[in-house]
């Protein structure tokens, strides 16, 4: 939901899976026996509702905006997210989509993608460090953007600069001291990065 239209309803998608609010989809997914009827009927559970999040997917407003002014100031830019390849691949697919129709060339966005199939997943810190290994970075040079809890606790436990941006769904939530910064809109992001000048990636 940081980079597109929060579609998803994850309150259905828990009652569907038998969960409480608040309780770990994918955590309560991969505690499942590898194989086991119960993990196939909750794989294919999540599977059905993903894929009409796909079907809706929408970039969120300011998407493409920020995406562009961070890839011509040089940032290097990565795509942390619990979703899987399929939603990744919808997402390149309209970002490629939309910078045909505006610029009319082919740009590559992120240098580094890490889906929920990297274990363990956010809120764990591995998947952030992970990137910034890749990038040879410290945490402390990384500035990590999301809209949810897990995010939040995900740059933190890292060490890298977290950034929360505002939805109707997060809005009233006590996590949100967890960030350290708050943005309405994904372009309000470079006056984050124009304060903190060290931080040179996201």
């Amino acid at each position: 939901g940081t980079l597109t239209v929060p579609v998803m309803d994850f309150a259905a998608l828990h009652r569907k899976l038998g969960l409480k609010a608040g309780q770990g989809i994918l955590s309560h997914l991969n505690s499942l026996p590898v194989g086991s009827k119960e993990r196939q009927t909750a794989s294919a559970i999540i599977d059905e509702e993903e894929q009409i999040g796909i079907d809706r997917l929408e970039l969120r407003i300011g998407c493409y905006e920020i995406l562009t002014k961070l890839h011509q100031a040089g940032f290097q830019v990565g795509l942390l997210t619990k979703n899987c390849d399929r939603g990744v691949t919808a997402l390149l697919q309209k970002l490629q989509q939309h910078s045909k129709e505006s610029e009319g060339q082919h740009r590559d966005f992120f240098s580094k993608i890490v889906t929920r199939d990297f274990l363990p997943p956010k809120p764990a810190p591995d998947p952030l460090l992970h990137i910034c290994q890749c990038w040879s970075l410290s945490p402390k040079e990384v500035v990590f953007v999301g809209d949810g809890k897990d995010d939040l606790l995900c740059g933190r436990a890292a060490g890298a600069r977290t950034v929360l941006i505002n939805t109707d769904r997060n809005k009233e939530s006590e996590w949100r001291t967890l960030a350290d910064d708050v943005i309405n809109e994904l372009p309000d992001l470079m006056n984050v990065l124009k304060v903190h000048p060290t931080t040179h990636s996201r």
